[in-house]
């Protein structure tokens, strides 16, 4: 079973691009540089538009939703020393991200007045990627704790193992090899987590559920990110990109 903190912190961005560049994992100190000068402008998901925008130095600064143009969600960023702290205007939940010297997350605070406090703790191995992570809350006045171990082979995490209350729940996941996920930066950006080096195919969890992923580019030039469940539902994204020079 999933667990309570992944229903209440549904926060997800899935986008992704086909550029056969290298993927290197970043070592500059802050202020955060995404990968590879990639970055999203909109995603179009049924009615609603996900915009990003950006500072100078291209730091993401909010993150809107919006439908017919009508804002109906912000997330804003404020960036101060190691600092990140990102709120949202219609729950007032506050996610606060302590960076390291290479601009990753060592830890998260997440609160919300009333209703939640959690603290998430990152441990990354020698070559920087993310190997497990701590987890403890209260959430309504209710103590909560889980870890989650991530295994990687090739630059991607082939498989996580979330564990709570003497269970765990297992998701592994398959890449199409051949493509880099140029779109890591992006992810990194707003996330602060380091992110896998190929596009991801497909995710499989020990429920028996299943997410496939296809991908194109339609007529307009846009990305489109076609996701497949095990009930055959279909959903499409696209995704209109900036590549910096």
């Amino acid at each position: 079973m999933k667990s309570k903190i992944q229903i209440l912190l549904i926060y997800c961005l899935v986008v992704s691009s086909c550029a056969k560049e290298d993927n290197k994992i970043i070592t500059e100190t802050i202020p955060f540089k995404p990968n590879h000068n990639v970055f999203i402008e909109e995603i179009q998901e049924n009615s609603q538009i996900t915009k990003y925008n950006y500072s100078p130095i291209w730091r993401v600064t909010s993150i809107q939703k919006l439908v017919n143009q009508i804002q109906t969600e912000k997330n804003t960023f404020v960036f101060s020393g190691n600092i990140v702290t990102n709120t949202n205007n219609k729950n007032n939940t506050s996610y606060k991200y302590f960076l390291n010297k290479s601009g990753y997350a060592d830890s998260l605070k997440i609160t919300e007045p009333g209703l939640l406090s959690i603290t998430e703790k990152y441990l990354y191995n020698n070559l920087g990627m993310m190997i497990r992570k701590n987890i403890n809350a209260l959430i309504n006045n209710v103590p909560y704790s889980e870890y989650t171990d991530y295994i990687y082979q090739d630059g991607n995490l082939i498989k996580s193992d979330q564990t709570s209350d003497n269970s765990t729940f297992t998701t592994v996941f398959e890449y199409y090899l051949d493509s880099t996920n140029v779109m890591a930066g992006t992810l990194e950006a707003t996330t602060f987590i380091p992110q896998s080096k190929n596009l991801i195919k497909k995710e499989t969890t020990s429920d028996e559920t299943f997410r496939s992923y296809t991908y194109a580019i339609d007529q307009d030039g846009n990305w489109v990110t076609t996701i497949t469940n095990e009930q055959e539902q279909v959903n499409q994204i696209t995704s209109k990109l900036i590549y910096l020079k």
